[in-house]
């Protein structure tokens, strides 16, 4: 698991349920903000195109970035 790993670089106890939470948190901060770069949206626009997409909004900018989500997260984009 990464968030250990990365735990136990900066010398961290990896068991530490507090310092492994916020580690795994780190992680998906990171892994999402990878995601949204290889789509080429930055992050504030993304998180407005999934608010727009859970209240019904697909025009617009959130549309055309909520566009590049549902392609490389078809399933994901359903649950909104």
């Amino acid at each position: 698991m990464a968030a250990r790993r990365r735990l136990r670089e900066e010398g961290r106890d990896p068991d530490n349920e507090r310092f492994l939470h916020l580690a795994e948190a780190r992680e998906r901060k990171n892994w999402i903000r990878q995601r949204l770069t290889d789509l080429g949206v930055e992050r504030a626009v993304a998180k407005i195109a999934v608010l727009a997409a859970m209240y019904g909004q697909t025009s617009g900018a959130a549309g055309k970035a909520l566009q590049g989500l549902e392609r490389a997260y078809p399933v994901a984009v359903r649950y909104l």
